[in-house]
């Protein structure tokens, strides 16, 4: 079964990381010993077994990171992110007043959604903070966007699009100064990085290598006694923080895949790098390329081009490609569609149809207009190779000169 299900991937090369990562064998292995060990919250030996899985899990997390912090177990990042929002949020709402939430507009939809619901509802008032060409989030911004009813900071540690890494440590810092909580959606660096300064912070394990559908929500201690925050779920699972019998297979498969993923992470992290400067060096010896805060303040070029945001240093991802083929009636949809035929897999951020609503919100926010159309996301993972960045340079090349990447009106 184990060696079917690897198999499935093994004729892709797999450049869509941000979305979510493969399972290795020993992964998958701890997954299934997990099964059928019954009730956790039992007393028999298998669920005492498990039940001590999931809390020396904790203590790997929490020893790992030197947190102090509450780990609470659920489905993935959108239910922590919701979690902590909500709860905060109704937290502050018992003193009679309403909240105030700052929260970057580039955040994942999770986050958005919850605030423009509770903002409809009239629970909260809620700005957005828009970034940078860059695609950051500054602390200025976020300092200007603060009131005296600002109750929450939602920025993310990194963005899953544009890969650009924010300085949460600063924002964190700003907020508590100012009495308000900080929570970071920490999927695309939990378990690559340090972690940074939080009250409360979301992790999805699928992008660490593991199953689907298991998350964490980190949380300060003294942010659930003192705010006297209570849970969406009720029930005894997680201390009464998060009700409901444990994902066992998920929480086993997720705590093999942390170490998996923080095994040698230094080394891992430098060969994504090394792999992301390869595939543009290689893309800019074909095209003509241009960095995105350099393709704003100039006169693009009229010949087919290629438009990069972020680059290689320490404030993007190691892994991220987020870059814009520009050309006549381009759409990347048919680029990925092309790509696929030659078993790459890729991510669009945004339809063709620009005024689409799956159109993506974050290169919205980055005001890129129509480079939309063109835009593709290469993210690299732990098992990225050379050679898969050679046939993605090769397959996208060949693409472009069969002129695949164009937009047939019907």
């Amino acid at each position: 079964i184990i060696s079917l299900i690897i198999s499935t991937m093994e004729s892709y090369v797999y450049l869509d990381n941000c979305a979510t990562t493969n399972m290795p064998r020993d992964v998958l292995k701890e997954m299934i010993r997990w099964c059928n060990q019954g009730n956790p919250s039992a007393s028999y030996p298998s669920a005492v077994a498990a039940s001590t899985m999931m809390e020396n899990f904790r203590k790997y997390l929490t020893s790992c990171y030197g947190l102090t912090h509450k780990i609470i177990f659920n489905s993935g990042a959108s239910e922590s992110n919701s979690t902590a929002i909500q709860c905060i949020c109704a937290a502050y709402s018992a003193t009679g007043r309403i909240p105030h939430v700052v929260v970057s507009a580039v955040e994942h939809k999770s986050i958005l959604s919850t605030i423009e619901n509770l903002g409809c509802r009239g629970d909260i008032t809620y700005t957005l903070v828009a970034p940078t060409p860059s695609g950051h989030i500054t602390v200025a911004a976020v300092a200007a966007a603060m009131t005296s009813d600002t109750a929450l900071v939602c920025v993310m540690s990194a963005n899953n699009e544009t890969g650009a890494i924010n300085d949460v440590n600063a924002i964190c810092r700003l907020s508590n100064n100012a009495g308000a909580v900080f929570h970071c959606d920490m999927v695309q660096t939990a378990g690559k990085f340090p972690l940074c300064e939080f009250d409360s912070a979301s992790i999805s394990f699928h992008k660490l290598h593991g199953a689907p559908g298991v998350g964490a929500l980190i949380i300060k201690q003294e942010l659930l006694s003192g705010w006297k925050i209570c849970p969406l779920i009720f029930g005894s699972q997680n201390s009464g923080y998060r009700g409901g019998t444990e994902n066992l297979p998920g929480i086993g498969a997720a705590f093999a895949a942390t170490k998996y993923t923080m095994s040698n992470r230094s080394k891992k992290n430098t060969a994504q790098l090394a792999l992301k400067k390869y595939i543009l060096d290689k893309i800019s010896e074909t095209f003509t390329t241009l960095k995105y805060t350099d393709y704003v303040a100039i006169q693009p070029p009229k010949s087919i081009h290629i438009v990069v945001f972020g680059d290689c240093s320490r404030w993007y991802l190691p892994g991220v490609i987020l870059f814009s083929l520009v050309a006549p009636d381009v759409c990347n949809a048919k680029m990925k569609a092309a790509l696929l035929r030659r078993n790459i897999i890729v991510s669009i951020g945004s339809a063709c149809n620009t005024k689409s609503k799956s159109s993506s919100h974050v290169l919205t926010a980055l005001g890129v207009g129509d480079l939309k159309k063109g835009t593709l996301r290469v993210s690299l993972g732990d098992e990225s190779t050379l050679d898969d960045a050679n046939k993605f340079i090769a397959g996208f090349v060949d693409m472009v000169n069969k002129k695949e990447h164009i937009n047939v009106h019907q």
